[in-house]
């Protein structure tokens, strides 16, 4: 290396060395990054509807440890299938027509909260008329071709097609994010006429897969036993919910008070396994509400995993 190039090399590496320390000062200067802790989303349906709340993270008590072997399971292991196939999902669809045992032929449908549109397209397959709503565009519409299906992100289409014979809403009204569930009901209500009939099935935040967090962590009521917070540090973060703590209450009033006759209502229940003793209710008790709850009555609401109803417009 000649004298000249020895010089130019160490003028080079002074100007790194220095952006270097300028990098470091800057680094030194800017203010740490403040860790926000998870918190529970707001409810869109604010004081109208009893919904979780915890005590402090001091009252209660150590953390459940969520790799004990014996823990539940939330889903059994065979029925954990990849939901992003679409054949999955066409089989979910008839499973959800099924389900509701309705008569479809000849009838105008609104699928509330219509999702990737499936069950929409298999509802079109057996009715006259099907519009799907939701309030995203999904991918998969696209490949949903029926003449007699229409999907929209837009609700005066919704309007404009009414009335409808029937509305559906199948696992929706659980997962409604800043919108409140009185002002849903009753926008249905007038989309529909005095002779329509509409079919709910509601999956309760409190049922022992009710976050979806299985999908992650297929541990049963996990979202009941650990806080917002205590999932998060696990890097678990559940799904939306509204967190109805009082299912069956919270419906009937939701569809009574909006205008609305129970038509049926039904419950479907599983046994809560032994491993939620008195010490793991008493936490969900805890994290869920405030300690105030009767035990014998949060196993019963942890009982229900879906409730049905059909309703029409009640009488004038």
């Amino acid at each position: 290396m000649t004298p000249e190039q020895y010089q130019k090399a160490l003028l080079i590496i002074d100007g790194i060395t220095a952006q270097l320390e300028s990098l470091k000062a800057l680094l030194n200067t800017r203010p740490t990054p403040e860790v926000k802790k998870a918190t529970k989303p707001p409810s869109p349906t604010g004081s109208k509807y009893a919904t979780a709340s915890s005590l402090s993270a001091d009252q209660l008590g150590p953390t459940p440890d969520l790799d004990e072997p014996s823990w539940p399971l939330a889903v059994p292991s065979h029925m954990l299938v990849n939901t992003d196939d679409p054949m999955v999902r066409q089989f979910r669809a008839i499973q959800v027509i099924g389900i509701m045992s309705i008569p479809l032929s000849g009838l105008k449908v609104l699928d509330f909260g219509c999702g990737d549109g499936f069950v929409s397209q298999e509802l079109a397959n057996n009715s006259e008329k099907v519009v799907g709503f939701d309030i995203r565009n999904h991918k998969s519409w696209a490949s949903h071709n029926n003449q007699n299906l229409m999907l929209t992100t837009e609700w005066s289409t919704v309007v404009s097609n009414a009335p409808y014979d029937l509305v559906i809403g199948f696992d929706t009204f659980d997962h409604l994010e800043n919108v409140d569930l009185d002002d849903a009901m009753k926008s249905l209500w007038e989309v529909m006429s005095r002779d329509s009939r509409a079919f709910f099935r509601f999956h309760p935040w409190t049922a022992k897969h009710g976050s979806h967090l299985y999908e992650r962590c297929n541990k049963a009521y996990a979202h009941l036993v650990l806080t917002p917070d205590e999932l998060a540090q696990k890097r678990l973060f559940a799904d939306y919910n509204v967190k109805i703590t009082r299912p069956f209450a919270t419906y009937d009033s939701l569809f009574t008070k909006n205008g609305f006759s129970i038509l049926k209502r039904k419950g479907h229940t599983e046994e809560v396994e032994a491993f939620f003793d008195d010490r793991l209710i008493d936490r969900i008790n805890k994290v869920c509400y405030r300690g105030k709850a009767e035990k014998d009555a949060i196993r019963k609401i942890m009982a229900l995993q879906f409730i049905d109803y059909t309703i029409k417009k009640a009488s004038p």
